[in-house]
This record gives structure tokens, sequence and C-alpha cells, in this order.
């Protein structure tokens, strides 16, 4: 009788393993859609682009805790992570799938407070009108949109 191949290897180590240990992976980045003066705070990366702050989660570390810990590196200021908006996947470089968890979060950091890490290559507050002219992702814009039209456009 022939073994299917995962069997057989199963059955070599000695042990059985989780099936999970064969599933695909992505990297998962959590980020945070942040307000100071009205005005949503953007770094921009490596790629030209302009990014919401966040980063990987780190080993046996919590979701917001990931968060809290990236804005502080990247930011210099303190969060607190208030709501999930989504979960979606983006393609990086046309080469990574990278899972996003975006969350709002609010502070009560001023503009003087913000301070630019060695990650990233430009830091800047932005108002609704201004996102149009940025590189930004769809699905970012997408939420930010909802969160920063004016009250009055959102009345039908």
């Amino acid at each position: 009788m022939k073994l299917p191949l995962k069997k057989l290897y199963l059955r070599t180590i000695g042990r059985w393993l989780t099936s999970d240990l064969f599933a695909y992976r992505m990297p998962v980045s959590v980020k945070g859609i942040c307000f100071i003066d009205g005005k949503v705070v953007l770094l921009k990366n490596e790629r030209n682009e302009w990014d919401l702050p966040g980063g990987k989660i780190g080993r046996r570390e919590g979701v917001k805790t990931a968060l809290k810990r990236e804005i502080k590196e990247e930011l210099g200021i303190e969060v607190q992570v208030e709501e999930l908006l989504e979960v979606f996947t983006a393609r990086v470089n046309h080469q990574v799938n990278v899972l996003i968890v975006l969350y709002l979060c609010t502070t009560n950091a001023v503009l003087k407070d913000l301070q630019i890490s060695q990650e990233s290559f430009e830091i800047g507050c932005f108002s609704y009108e201004q996102l149009f002219d940025l590189n930004l992702g769809s699905k970012y814009l997408y939420h930010l949109e909802k969160l920063l039209t004016p009250a009055s456009s959102k009345e039908v």
C-alpha cells in the first residue's frame, strides 16, 4: 500500500503534526488610522507610497498590542485602539500578499509630538481634500473617505 506523501512524512518523523503546518502563509500587518487636529497621519514608505502607521505582529504578541507598539515606534505617540474597520489582503510590489488588519485609533497627541522613525521617509497630516492627490492605497482611501467626509455631504 502506497501512502500519500504527507502521511509518509508524518510517519517518518515519528509524531503527528497539525495540518496547519502545511497551510499557505502570508505576512500579517496591523495598521491604524489616527487623526490629529482633524487630519489623518500618514507615512511615506520605501515604495514612495503614503501608508498608515503600523507593521508586523511580533511572536506571541496580540494584535492591538502590536499596533500600539508599531505606532509608538513609527510616530512616537501613544494611541488607543478603538474599532476594527476591516481585514483584507493587499498585494505588495506584485510579489507578496499581505493580510492587513485595519483599526481606527484615537490619541491625545498633538502635531508637535510626532516623531518620524528611520523606517519611513516622510511624515504628514492630511485633510480630506488632500487625500486625493496622494499615492495612497484604495482600501485606505475608502475608509478615510467614510471617516472624513463632511457631515453635510453625508446627508441625502
